[in-house]
Parts: C-alpha cells; structure tokens; sequence
C-alpha cells in the first residue's frame, strides 16, 4: 500500500499554477483516478484545476469530484476554472447552494445545479486563456519571491556567522 498516492490539495495547486491545456478534449470515465486534463473540484475550498501529466494515475481523495463533461466542444476547461476560481457570479451561486456553518463544502448534485454562464466557445476560450496564463505568471512570481528570499536569508546567516566569529565590519 505504500504506492498509493493521493491527489491532494497541494497536487491540485501545483496543477493549477502549472497552467496545463490538455490537447484532446478525452473524457475520463475513472472515478477513482485522475487523468490529464480532468478538472477537478475540491469540495472544501470549492476550487478547481485540470490535471496535469504530472500527477495522472493519483487516487482522488473523498474531498475531490471529478467534474464530466458531456460535450467538452462545448466548454473551455480553463474558462471553468476561472469561474470557480475567480467569478463572483458562481461564488454567490455556491454559497446559497452549499450547507455548513463553517466548512460549507459543495457536492455533485450542487454543482450540477449551478447556473454556468454561457458565452461562446471564442469568448470562453479568451477568458480561459487570460486565467491560465496569469495562473503561470503567479506561479513564476513565487518562485522568484522564493529563490530572492533563499537569497536574501543566506547572505544574512552569513552575515551573523561573520560577526559571530569577531568581526565587526559594516554591511
């Protein structure tokens, strides 16, 4: 059992600033795992993100639903991931849909009835483009804010370790 891995809530948020575009429009049928290019919603959070090749072959955890598409000519991935992500128009419609005083976690049958603006498929295409393209531009951003602060906090330890040995020049 020690094979097993979890499409948890970190696989999905690297997912999702991974910025992945499926080049088929594949169904998947699996219900326990998960494949490139499926969009996936975490009950808890009420985000989405589409799979990437990365972490295809992760069992999906009970905090997980896999979101099936009838007519995925129909719908742009990444415009959906936007509107769970980011649109206030489905964020008003969960919150009067979901239950739980606390944690207000959502379901398949509320997802089923949420009222998905529809556009064409041109707009939806643009508007996905946008939020995939800044979701990697986020991903770049912080790993430059990391890779400055490793930077940053080893010229300090060094600065401490120089001053600790006796040395009492200025930096």
């Amino acid at each position: 059992m020690s094979n097993v891995t979890y499409y948890l809530k970190k696989f999905a948020d690297n997912d999702l600033l991974l910025g992945y575009r499926p080049n088929s429009s594949k169904v998947s049928c699996n219900d326990e795992f998960v494949t490139a290019g499926d969009i996936i919603i975490n009950s808890t959070t009420n985000e989405a993100t589409i799979v990437s090749p990365l972490n295809e072959g992760k069992i999906l955890t009970q905090a997980s639903i896999k979101i099936i598409i009838r007519d995925p000519q129909q719908l742009d991935l990444w415009y959906l991931c936007y509107l769970f992500n980011g649109s206030q128009i489905i964020k008003k419609q969960i919150y009067s849909l979901v239950e739980g005083t606390v944690l207000r976690r959502i379901t398949q049958s509320n997802i089923q009835d949420l009222d998905i603006p529809v556009i064409s498929l041109e707009e939806q295409k643009r508007i996905g483009e946008s939020y995939r393209i800044f979701m990697v531009r986020k991903r770049l951003r912080i790993h430059r804010e990391e890779e400055e602060q490793k930077a940053i906090f080893n010229f300090l330890e060094k600065k401490i370790t120089y001053v600790k040995k006796g040395n009492k020049d200025e930096y």
